[in-house]
């Protein structure tokens, strides 16, 4: 148990590394469509480099409340679809039951038989 653990500590520093090291080549390569003018000039140089991470900050912020949204979301239609399959299950076998009767009587005798031979054998 306490090697997973530090497997999934392990698991989960690379995982930040490595998207530290694609959010720091993301601003150093590319540049998004964003250009903020200011008095008529666009902001170039250091100044659109701290635009970006913010930028970057703020991108991960929303996508984390989103999943953090989505989460809950899922959970309910989860339940949702229990209850709804446990009641498709509650009618199902209502329906069936007079029908399975006759099976279940068998195999109950059959069950008490082998319950007699277990305690014979046990004692």
């Amino acid at each position: 148990m306490l090697k997973e653990a530090q497997m999934v500590k392990k698991l989960a520093l690379i995982t930040i590394a490595l998207l530290a090291v694609y959010m720091v080549v993301s601003l150093a390569v590319t540049s998004n469509g964003l250009s903020i003018v200011v008095n008529g000039h666009e902001i170039t140089g250091p100044m659109q480099g701290f635009l970006d991470l913010g930028e970057m900050i703020i991108a991960t912020i929303v996508l984390f409340c989103v999943g953090i949204l989505l989460a809950f979301v899922f959970t309910g239609v989860g339940l949702l679809l229990v209850g709804v399959f446990a009641f498709v299950l509650i009618v199902l076998a209502a329906v069936l039951l007079p029908f399975i009767i006759p099976l279940l009587i068998p195999l109950f005798i059959l069950w008490m038989f082998c319950c007699i031979i277990k305690s014979i054998a046990k004692s």
